[in-house]
């Protein structure tokens, strides 16, 4: 089980924590929400790559590094 995280919102984003990774929603933001260049559809959950760019609020950017720990076999 993944740890428990808050759920942050800021400008109609909203990053999600799930057993199977971490996704982002739009919720019908003014400008739209872009990963990794891509526009996300509102109120879709999309998962999040390692390494994403995420771009919101017209000309904020920031880059999501996960640390995925791999469970022994």
């Amino acid at each position: 089980d993944l740890p428990s995280f808050p759920t942050r919102r800021s400008s109609g984003l909203e990053l999600i924590a799930k057993d199977s990774g971490m996704y982002l929603r739009d919720h019908h933001s003014l400008n739209g929400t872009f990963l990794n260049g891509n526009r996300v559809e509102p109120e879709q959950d999309v998962l999040v790559p390692a390494n994403a760019t995420i771009r919101f609020a017209s000309r904020l950017e920031a880059k999501l590094v996960l640390n995925v720990e791999e469970e022994p076999l």
